[in-house]
């Protein structure tokens, strides 16, 4: 079980702590530093286990914005991003109701048992472990709402992969915040770029990365449903 606590100086957050097994980790501080200084202090912390999304981005402060400002901080911290089993029952169920929802879009209607059984074995998940891959499941107030994982090629090279929110849960900020934590992953996996292909009738996922900073590139993949291309550099 992990423990976060959180105070105040001078009007902005004080570092958070994380305790696991006895360690303690103090996070960086958001309101103080830059968001990459951030972003890499925090990639490591990670990988110890439950880092509630609010410590991966703004904590809840006003600060005299407009009211929209506030309530996407807030929204922020409704989320927790944290590393799973790729293959325990709860991550098999999510990834199979996520190739649902591809598949489903790719057809242009409902996909059947074994359409989807099909993909699943085409396109296994398996590589989804460290050292050389991570799969993070995402909950919304401690709700079951969505996945991504990242995988190593390419020495320095990541992939972001099996990036899926719950219909029910979508337009609330969780999937910015899986793409930025997938990106921290593979920091600490090694990485340097991040790269993902995609297919052209998902045009929200591509909305998605080019608002998170991808640019589409020149094709690097060749597979079957592969038809735009986008990279970030890390650092």
């Amino acid at each position: 079980m992990t423990n976060a606590t959180q105070g105040a100086a001078g009007g902005n957050p004080a570092a958070a702590r994380e305790r696991r097994g006895g360690r303690a980790v103090t996070l960086g501080n958001w309101a103080t530093e830059p968001r990459c200084a951030f972003r890499r202090r925090n990639a490591a912390v990670l990988r110890l286990g439950m880092v509630p999304a609010a410590h991966l981005a703004p904590p809840a402060v006003k600060t005299g914005g407009r009211r929209g400002d506030d309530e996407d901080v807030t929204r922020h911290q409704l989320w927790t991003i944290t590393p799973a089993p790729v293959g325990d029952a709860v991550s098999t169920a999510l990834l199979r109701e996520y190739f649902f929802d591809v598949a489903g879009r790719y057809y242009g209607r409902p996909a059947t048992e074994s359409e989807v059984d099909v993909a699943m074995t085409e396109d296994p998940s398996d590589g989804l472990v460290p050292p050389r891959g991570q799969f993070l499941l995402a909950h919304r107030e401690a709700v079951l709402a969505g996945c991504v994982g990242v995988k190593l090629g390419e020495p320095g090279v990541g992939t972001l992969t099996r990036m899926y929110v719950r219909q029910s849960a979508r337009r609330q900020g969780g999937a910015a915040q899986l793409v930025a934590a997938a990106e921290d992953a593979a920091r600490g996996l090694g990485a340097k770029i991040m790269r993902l292909d995609t297919r052209h009738d998902l045009v929200e996922a591509r909305a998605l990365y080019a608002r998170s900073g991808y640019a589409e590139v020149d094709p690097f993949s060749d597979g079957k449903y592969a038809e735009h291309w986008f990279e970030k550099a890390l650092y």
